[in-house]
């Protein structure tokens, strides 16, 4: 989500409503990204949101790393912690969730009732890990400073995490389960018998003749993102984007049968 979309879909929400998850504090994500930053945030009215986001327009930002940005409406957005390797991208899908739940809040004080509680707080009141405080943090290798080893990619102890959800910034613990295939599919079986659809993700970059796809398609989204990343450099202030294509085989018919 561009700032700029960020910002029309804020202006068209009611200023009034507090969200139980929302952001604050615009900064440069990451220092080395020309990327928009906000930091998570709970109990924050949708106007003091849509007044970070507008205050963030035209400013310029030093990023932890160094490197000074400034923020255009055509700027990415994200929701990560002021000095961390870590975020997650701020998009439609997670902005809807948030301001639902503000509606959702706002329609249980009107009726009288207490407020589920619901996954949101679930998730958080949840006990950490007991691990994580006995887990050896030291790390050094000049890029990440040993802020956050564990994000660190060129860690060789980094412990190997699945793709995160949307919602997992929040808070909410994020289902990683895989839908069990349909029954009698097998993805070794022969090209004349049906095979369940493959899903894949690829970086497109948008220029004077519209997205252009400039990566393979890959199979999860953690490679793509990674993708992204590294052709920053190379294609400068360009807007780019990550789509997700599914393919379906066809089936060959079996002139034996």
């Amino acid at each position: 989500m561009t700032l700029d979309e960020l910002i029309t879909t804020l202006d068209a929400a009611d200023p009034t409503l507090v969200l139980p998850h929302g952001f604050t504090n615009p900064h440069s994500y990451r220092g080395y990204y020309e990327e928009l930053a906000f930091e998570p945030a709970t109990n924050v009215s949708v106007a003091d949101m849509l007044a970070d986001a507008r205050s963030a327009l035209g400013t310029t930002f030093t990023g932890w790393k160094g490197g000074e940005f400034t923020m255009r409406g055509y700027t990415d957005c994200w929701l990560a912690q002021e000095g961390s390797a870590g975020g997650e991208t701020l998009g439609p899908l997670l902005l809807q969730f948030m301001l639902s739940a503000g509606i959702q809040d706002a329609a249980h004080q009107a009726s009288g009732q207490q407020p589920d509680p619901g996954v949101f707080e679930a998730a958080m009141d949840s006990e950490a890990d007991p691990k994580a405080a006995s887990k050896d943090t030291a790390h050094c290798c000049g890029n990440c400073d040993g802020i956050d080893p564990d994000t660190c990619l060129t860690n060789p102890n980094r412990p190997k995490q699945p793709p995160m959800d949307p919602a997992a910034i929040l808070g909410i613990a994020p289902d990683y389960s895989e839908a069990a295939p349909a029954a009698g599919l097998d993805d070794n079986q022969p090209a004349t018998e049906a095979h369940p659809p493959t899903t894949g993700y690829a970086v497109e970059v948008h220029s004077t003749d519209g997205w252009t796809q400039i990566t393979a398609i890959f199979d999860t989204l953690v490679a793509t993102r990674q993708q992204r990343t590294r052709l920053r450099a190379k294609v400068g202030t360009r807007p780019m984007r990550i789509i997700c294509e599914t393919t379906t085989r066809a089936v060959v018919e079996d002139e034996t049968r």
